[in-house]
């Protein structure tokens, strides 16, 4: 599965070992689903929707 920059981030964290209180905050700006579940379970501080096509 393709993950956004944030999740991906997040991820990339997690596989290296990074942990409390160095883990940094992260944010999306997409509003997915995925990232929606990542704010649901703390690992994303917050997440919009953009709407570029309306930009």
């Amino acid at each position: 599965m393709k993950k956004k920059m944030a999740l991906g981030a997040i991820d990339a964290c997690e596989k290296i070992g990074v942990t409390e209180p160095n883990v940094p905050v992260f944010f999306g700006v997409d509003g997915t689903a995925d990232g929606l579940e990542a704010v649901q379970q703390s690992k994303l501080a917050a997440t919009v929707y953009n709407g570029k096509e309306g930009q």
